[in-house]
């Protein structure tokens, strides 16, 4: 059986891949420009030991064979597919966790095409000569279990994942829209995948700083009364504070100013920012935080700049608002509490460490 062109080949060996359940990804290929130099080379060397007149005979044998050169139209002169349990597998990780995915076993199946002259001497095809044996089971199940044929290609589908993931949408809800809107038998970790390319396309070759004012923007255009600010270091480029205050957590700091508490929390999410808030609670017990602020570090300055933030954008509340913690011992708490109460302090004088507890 031979092929006019190479995408005829493709669509006819995708068919049969399918059909069969037989995976044979592409391993190995020479261009034609590569095999013209090759025909070139040995035609070169045949012309030279053609000089030679004791072994003409035998040069005049040699000299017709390989001395065609080919279309440059074709690009591509052979191309090698293993099957995909045959590829080595070679690890790049350095931890000590396995990878349990392996498919290698050892399979020897494997298929080479190339460009040949036809037997008429005019014009050129694609020949096919597949070697070896499969060493694993050729199944339905084995086949769908490749993420490669499970891999969506719809645009649509993909921009309907991007906009339900950045909606707040769940992965398993994601995976029952796409499963209803294709034929593949999509699982979660496709829906897990789609998700980190929409995020590449997202946020995709952007520093720290800049994916940090884009969610703040999106966070202060979700409603008029959020406010955000940050601090970046100009030196890294990396963000080492950042406050954010949404309307809701306003208006129920306006409702209930008398108290306020001050909590800390080290080390709680993956890039290890330092989480920084104002609470109130009521007779209950029931907390609900009015202000949040990420730093980096628990330097002075970042927990000053939090503080101060605080008190600016709630300056019209702060009248005879007292500033409590959720512990009941002072030496209980953290160093950012103490730096932040420190910091306060020494920004309002008229402010005085009572207790546990702090008295506009």
């Amino acid at each position: 059986m031979y092929w006019s062109s190479w995408k005829s080949f493709y669509e006819a060996f995708d068919e049969f891949q399918e059909a069969t359940y037989q995976r044979f990804p592409s391993r190995t290929s020479t261009s034609i420009k590569s095999r013209n130099k090759q025909i070139a080379a040995a035609q070169k060397e045949v012309k030279k030991k053609q000089s030679k007149p004791k072994s003409r005979k035998v040069r005049a044998h040699r000299q017709s064979t390989g001395n065609t050169l080919l279309p440059e139209s074709w690009e591509k002169y052979s191309r090698t597919f293993v099957c995909t349990h045959g590829i080595p597998y070679e690890s790049r990780g350095e931890g000590l966790r396995q990878h349990d995915a392996v498919r290698f076993v050892a399979c020897t199946a494997r298929v080479n095409a190339r460009v040949c002259c036809r037997p008429s001497g005019v014009g050129f095809h694609i020949v096919v000569n597949a070697t070896g044996t499969h060493s694993h089971s050729l199944t339905e199940h084995q086949w769908y279990n490749y993420a490669e044929n499970r891999r969506v290609l719809d645009p649509e589908l993909h921009r309907d994942v991007a906009v339900m993931s950045k909606a707040g949408a769940k992965p398993r809800g994601i995976l029952g829209l796409s499963s209803s809107q294709n034929r593949l038998r999509t699982i979660l970790r496709d829906v897990h995948n789609m998700i980190q390319d929409a995020k590449k396309c997202f946020n995709g070759g952007r520093s720290d700083a800049e994916r940090a004012v884009s969610v703040l923007d999106e966070f202060c255009e979700m409603n008029t009364g959020n406010v955000a600010e940050f601090v970046i270091d100009k030196e890294t480029n990396v963000v080492q504070v950042i406050t954010f205050q949404s309307a809701r957590q306003k208006r129920l700091f306006a409702a209930f100013p008398e108290v306020v508490l001050v909590d800390s929390t080290h080390n709680s999410n993956a890039n290890r920012y330092k989480l920084f808030s104002f609470a109130v609670h009521n007779i209950f017990g029931r907390v609900g935080k009015c202000f949040q602020a990420l730093t980096k570090n628990v330097l002075n300055i970042c927990i000053i700049f939090c503080v101060v933030y605080f008190l600016r954008v709630n300056s019209c509340n702060m009248h005879g608002c007292e500033f409590l913690d959720f512990r009941e011992k002072l030496w209980l708490h953290s160093g950012s509490i103490i730096g932040g109460l420190l910091a306060l302090q020494s920004e309002y004088l008229d402010v005085a460490i009572v207790n546990s507890f702090l008295r506009l």
